[in-house]
């Protein structure tokens, strides 16, 4: 039986939630603030029939349901589930009446469960309502038409709408699934009747089995919240699991899993990538948390990758967290390994005490953007921050925002905002703007896809302090920060640090921002600092996009040699604690002396700085490389694995030139770093890797026929799109999810089993097409108000079938850019040249009509890439940089059987091999196969002759 909890919750707005949960009773311990407590087991008078006519609340409230409708009432079926009763409802007029009673009548925080089976959802199947119509309404709790996606109403706010306000989250299945706004102030009682089954105007009607309904007048904890699951869990749940199985093979036993509200069908509930048996067991973390400590690094990572403790937030007791030092490069197992020369911090404002340094004697103070700006900086204490083109800086970026954190067309009161002083508004107005650099565009030079900021005039041999100042905006940003050549922190993510998407409109937070220190002794009379984001691979942090937004060098102390050596004392006593050391000395053996040593910004005291397998003096004079980092091409692989054991050139990201970095090809593709083309079929690595085709295998390619490139109406027959048919495959692209269903396609959310998007951004949001009002309609609107986008963006498809034929569409809907144009490619095979959704679809924001791109193919292989690019367009007139993609469907044309092969051992130990189609033979199993007169042969093992490979194919 298929049964569902849908478990809501409001903060003064609302939280909402639903899974499928079943299973033995147990008695329910929250009960502070519940006002209506009906379930099936317990009070309900049923008339002849089994007709229900009274559900009596067990609450102690008094709010009782009734029907005196005969012909109204739900049906009282017993042993429905795990032998309890439930209330049957017909979907057609059936429900239950509750008076209107001040403990009902909730317009503060709320938090409602419900233990529900659905029939369909040809209708908007509903639970219960206190509400006279559609919102905006205090209280509608139903499911969509077709698609039975929860939606829960409160006030102007929906779980699957947008509407400024306060936050309301939906949960499904006991975690987070999304939020939306909704706006308190509609909240208020509609003075009319609870209804359970339906609301007052009848257009949300039940259809199957409601077991149980209980509603608080207040937020549930998530403690609390758990509890009330497991109470229903065990209440409904074991009636047909066997509660010492394990079907989803995690390790944990349906006994376990349920007690501990882990999710019984998948081994990995929290998706953090162990499994939920190794969690409990093993590492002790916590299976329903991607982060048990809460230290901002994935238990998975943790445990595979850094190997800490992903229940400690700091495995080494050092006092720097585990995430502090995996960004700022020191070992996490280690406590002598502690951040010294770099560290990163919270500030709050601009004053002593508040996480900033701006007293003492300051080169530089920079306010990042251009110097047109207003305000454009000031001074603040001692340091005096000015436009970012003042004389001794260079700063290198491909783009900046002005005003980024306060902008114009934005209420005053969302801005950046550190306070009212004028110290304090001069940081507001340095943390408003930025320099950035794109680091997806190919059209940029590799210079401009990071930032670079250089500040010259130093002293050598002087000692100064590095402010570096961010703010971040929106967005789930990452970078790495290098400074004078030496990584100084890797995927530096400003919102992390900043706490998060916590402010107004689901921004980082408006009062604070973070700033990265380090401390110096100048090698040179220019200092560097690189930010580039094209490094990151932490899949959080989407956005590799570097940032910066204010900087200040101060200097400390003056450089001084008092023993004349040649050596600064500054760096003597940073290094050694002591002035006994000479310019020509080598303490660490490593083929450079001590002065080369601080030219090179490498520690004279350990032999291999960078710990990449080559000593110091080796990277100098041997190798060419940098020695002060450990992969100075930047390829993913360290110099001295490059050098000693793959044979590739440290000082060339691609060794073979095929558009692959040396690192890619070997960690990930698998693919020869020293051969442009790996399986020799005339189509280098990284064109096959692109355009998703194998690397490793030479293909046939897939065929493409009946290319149609059209506008589309709506989603019924006669309007642009084909949805009759048998779909493998229909989805809404974003994080929309599930559409419903048009035609015979239901469009599944993305994330569906066999379906891979990879885009680097979404917008849930997209626009409001108006196609018509019928259901296929309403459907399609929902798939292109939504898309995913990026300068390149693919699709993986599996579970296809070699020899088979399919039929695909591509939807689209523009918004916005009339210079939107880009390629797609199926399975590495051109499907449209320069397509631009606009000009297909009319214009854009036509409202009324989107565009697609259908195909008919026959593929070779069992999956089926689709990628679209702006990589490679021919019209200079299309330059917006991103491609789209709104929707996508998949249909089966012919579908090819797959041969099968057996393997029968008979009397005389000799083995018959059948087949229902070919039957073929070869001497190796990538060789060359002959067909056999027959659809059997029979071989014995033991005859001399060696091996034979066998295999059953079609035509």
């Amino acid at each position: 039986m298929d049964y569902r909890i849908l478990k809501c919750t409001v903060l003064a707005s609302l939280l909402a939630a639903s899974g499928i949960i079943p299973a033995s009773a147990q008695t329910l311990t929250v009960t502070n603030g519940l006002q209506l407590w009906l379930k099936a087991d317990a009070g309900v008078t049923a008339g002849a029939g089994g007709k229900v006519t009274a559900w009596q609340d067990q609450s102690g409230k008094g709010n009782n349901a009734s029907q005196t409708a005969i012909d109204m009432s739900p049906l009282l079926v017993n042993d429905a589930i795990n032998g309890k009763p439930v209330l049957r409802f017909d979907g057609v007029d059936d429900f239950l009446e509750v008076a209107d009673s001040d403990s009902v009548s909730i317009t503060g925080d709320i938090t409602t469960f419900f233990l529900v089976k659905f029939d369909d959802f040809d209708n908007y199947r509903a639970v219960w309502a206190k509400t006279l119509a559609n919102q905006p309404a205090p209280n509608d709790w139903y499911t969509l038409l077709s698609s039975g996606i929860p939606r829960a109403l409160r006030g102007n706010g929906t779980a699957n709408g947008s509407a400024a306000g306060t936050l309301l989250t939906h949960y499904v299945g006991g975690f987070a699934s999304g939020g939306r706004g909704v706006d308190p102030m509609v909240i208020a009682d509609a003075d009319a009747s609870l209804l359970i089954g339906t609301r007052a105007d009848r257009v949300t009607i039940m259809k199957g089995d409601i077991a149980e309904v209980l509603i608080y007048n207040r937020a549930l904890t998530a403690a609390e919240r758990r509890t009330l699951v497991a109470y229903l869990n065990k209440k409904y749940l074991y009636g047909n699991i066997d509660p010492s199985g394990d079907p989803d093979q995690d390790g944990l036993t349906n006994l376990e899993e349920e007690d501990l509200l882990t999710d019984l069908t998948n081994p990995d509930t929290d998706g953090d990538g162990l499994s939920d048996g190794d969690e409990v067991h093993q590492y002790k973390s916590n299976p329903l948390s991607t982060d048990s400590d809460g230290d901002l690094l994935n238990d998975a990572f943790e445990v595979n990758v850094l190997h800490t403790d992903p229940t400690k937030a700091d495995t080494d007791g050092d006092g720097f967290s585990d995430y502090y030092e995996f960004h700022l490069l020191t070992d996490p197992l280690d406590p002598n390994s502690k951040p010294k020369k770099t560290t990163a911090n919270l500030f709050t404002g601009p004053d002593p005490g508040q996480g900033l340094d701006l007293t003492g004697n300051f080169l530089y103070a920079l306010s990042f953007g251009t110097d047109t700006r207003d305000p454009l900086g000031g001074q603040i204490h001692d340091a005096l921050f000015t436009a970012d083109n003042v004389d001794g800086v260079t700063v290198v970026a491909s783009q900046v925002a002005d005003n980024w954190n306060s902008p114009p067309n934005v209420d005053p009161s969302l801005w950046v905002n550190f306070g009212n002083s004028p110290e304090q508004q001069v940081l507001s107005s340095v943390l408003s703007s930025i320099r950035w650099s794109d680091a997806g565009n190919a059209i940029d030079d590799q210079d401009h896809r990071a930032v670079t900021v250089t500040f010259s005039k130093l002293q050598i041999g002087a000692s100064y302090k590095l402010q570096l100042l961010f703010g971040e905006r929106l967005w789930a940003r990452g970078f790495d920060i290098s400074i004078n050549g030496r990584p100084v922190a890797q995927a530096f993510a400003p919102y992390q640090w900043q706490g998060g998407f916590v402010g107004p409109g689901a921004s980082t937070s408006r009062t604070n921002g973070v700033v990265l220190t380090h401390s110096f002794i100048a090698i040179d009379t220019n200092a560097t600092v690189v930010l580039d984001g094209r490094p990151v691979t932490d899949p959080a942090m989407a956005d590799h996009n570097a940032i910066i937004n204010g900087a200040t060098l101060e200097l400390l102390a003056a450089a001084v040699d008092s023993d004349g050596d040649g050596l600064w004392d500054a760096w003597e006593l940073e290094n050694f604690g002591n002035l006994n050391q000479t310019a020509d000395g080598d303490p660490d053996g490593d083929g450079l002396t001590n002065a080369e040593e601080f030219r090179l910004n490498t520690d004279p005291n350990k032999a291999d700085t960078d710990g990449d397998g080559l000593t110091d003096g080796q990277e100098v004079n041997l190798y060419k490389t940098n020695p002060a980092n450990s992969d100075t091409d930047a390829d993913g692989l360290k110099d001295g694995d490059e050098v000693n054991l793959y044979k590739t050139d440290p000082l060339k990201a691609d060794t073979d030139g095929d558009g692959l970095s040396d690192g890619l090809e070997i960690l990930t593709y698998k693919t020869d770093p020293l051969k442009a083309d790996t399986d020799g079929d005339g189509i280098n690595d990284g064109t096959e890797v692109s355009l998703g085709t194998d690397p490793l295998k030479t293909e046939l390619p897939t065929v493409l026929t009946n290319i149609v490139i059209q506008a589309f109406t709506g989603g019924d027959p006669g309007e642009g799109l084909d949805l009759q048919g048998n779909f493998l495959y229909a989805f809404n692209v974003s994080s929309a999810g599930a559409a419903g269903k048009a035609g015979d396609a239901d469009f599944t959310a993305d994330n569906a089993p066999g379906i891979k998007v990879t885009a680097p951004f979404n917008i849930p949001n997209w626009d409001a097409p108006e196609y018509g009002d019928s259901p296929a309609d309403n459907v399609i609107e929902k798939v292109t108000q939504s898309i995913r986008y990026g300068p390149t963006m693919r699709v993986d498809l599996g579970g296809l079938v070699p020899g088979s034929t399919y039929k695909l569409q591509l939807l689209f809907y523009e918004k916005c850019c009339g210079n939107r144009g880009f390629n797609i490619y199926l399975d590495g095979v051109l499907l449209a040249q320069d397509f631009s959704p606009p000009e297909i679809q009319g214009g854009i924001d036509s409202v009324s009509s989107g565009a697609v791109v259908s195909a008919e193919l026959l593929t070779r292989r069992d999956k089926l890439v689709i990628v679209a690019t702006v990589n490679g367009r021919t019209r200079p007139d299309l330059d917006d940089p991103n491609a789209i993609l709104d929707g996508v469907t998949l249909e089966i044309l012919n579908l090819v059987a797959r041969p099968t092969i057996g393997l029968t051992k008979e009397a005389d130990g000799k083995l018959t091999i059948t087949t229902d189609s070919t039957l073929q033979v070869a001497d190796t199993v990538a060789g060359t196969y002959t067909n056999l007169p027959g659809k059997s042969v029979t071989v014995d093992p033991k005859a001399a002759g060696g091996q034979k490979f066998y295999r059953g194919a079609r035509p």
